[in-house]
């Protein structure tokens, strides 16, 4: 299977668990790291409307061109308003994962906040429950990808989860308003 079948296939399997919803590709906007990985592409989902009003975007890159493997992870961002940041986020951890070194319950670094005026500097994978039942799987082929959820992260939390266990960091994620997808919440531990 061919790259660009992959990534189709990815494409399609995000247009089928968002439907009748405004969806466009996105570009990756710095340079430098477009050069380390020119196959990225991610897909911007706009809000239903008045449902919830959250921004969605997904990674849709789904193999480097000349390697026979693809990765196994995929990634979702939720946002409450349009931002490039998430496409540049998706696209580090995309190239981060570039030798499929992530897996669900892991964290990346992002290196500096992740929205201005924001604690949250580092990402955690966590399980897509919150969208579509079918969405979390991606069938392409005799494969399956997998979506992770991006969550803004604390430096804090990260510690947390590394000394408790991602259960008990989910468990402190439920006790703190606004929503622990939103990067401008505060930190629950």
């Amino acid at each position: 299977m061919f790259c660009d079948d992959i990534n189709r296939a990815l494409e399609e399997h995000v247009r089928r668990n968002f439907p009748e919803r405004e969806i466009d590709a996105c570009e990756w906007r710095d340079p430098p790291a477009r050069d380390a990985s020119q196959e990225f592409r991610a897909l911007k989902i706009a809000p239903p409307g008045d449902v919830t009003g959250l921004w969605n975007y997904a990674s849709v890159s789904g193999c480097v061109p000349g390697q026979d493997q693809i990765g196994t992870l995929q990634f979702i961002i939720t946002t409450r308003f349009d931002t490039p940041r998430a496409v540049d986020l998706l696209a580090r951890t995309a190239n981060y994962n570039r030798n499929g070194r992530l897996g669900m319950w892991d964290t990346v670094p992002v290196g500096e906040p992740w929205l201005p005026g924001s604690s949250c500097d580092h990402l955690l994978l966590h399980p897509p429950g919150q969208f579509e039942p079918n969405f979390k799987i991606c069938h392409v082929g005799d494969r399956l990808i997998e979506y992770a959820w991006l969550l803004p992260i604390t430096t804090a939390e990260r510690d947390f989860r590394a000394a408790n266990g991602p259960g008990a960091l989910r468990d402190k994620f439920e006790e703190v308003p606004p929503p622990y997808w939103d990067a401008r919440r505060p930190s629950s531990v």
